[in-house]
């Protein structure tokens, strides 16, 4: 079996224990930026660490996610894409965007505009 083959189970795994994870495209694109995760993930309290990333930096730009992720982590809740239609999941999607720019600035200063310099070339 190669490694590829191997790995898969465990990413379809990790997935299907995702409470937000994927569905807020925006902002995920921008977090999982290894350089971006890396800064990130110093501001994220590390309770609970079963919780994937995506879920954990979900929560801590939106508190009111808490409840629902909580109850999705005890399998007694849905994920956040069945919870809300299209519309209003991109809407939030935008916000907590606007949120983790906002906490990239505070944590590093100019990072923002960095990224927007480098996006441009």
């Amino acid at each position: 079996m190669s490694e590829a083959t191997l790995a898969k189970p465990e990413m379809t795994m990790v997935m299907d224990l995702m409470f937000a994870g994927n569905t807020l495209a925006l902002t995920m694109e921008l977090a999982c930026q290894p350089q971006i995760k890396d800064l990130v993930e110093t501001a994220l309290p590390s309770d609970p660490v079963r919780w994937s990333f995506e879920d954990r930096l979900a929560v801590h730009l939106c508190p009111e996610l808490r409840p629902h992720a909580e109850a999705f982590y005890a399998r007694k809740g849905p994920r956040l894409q069945e919870m809300l239609r299209p519309t209003p999941l991109r809407a939030l999607d935008e916000k907590l965007l606007a949120r983790l720019c906002a906490l990239l600035e505070e944590l590093q200063p100019g990072v923002m505009a960095a990224i927007r310099a480098a996006a441009s070339r």
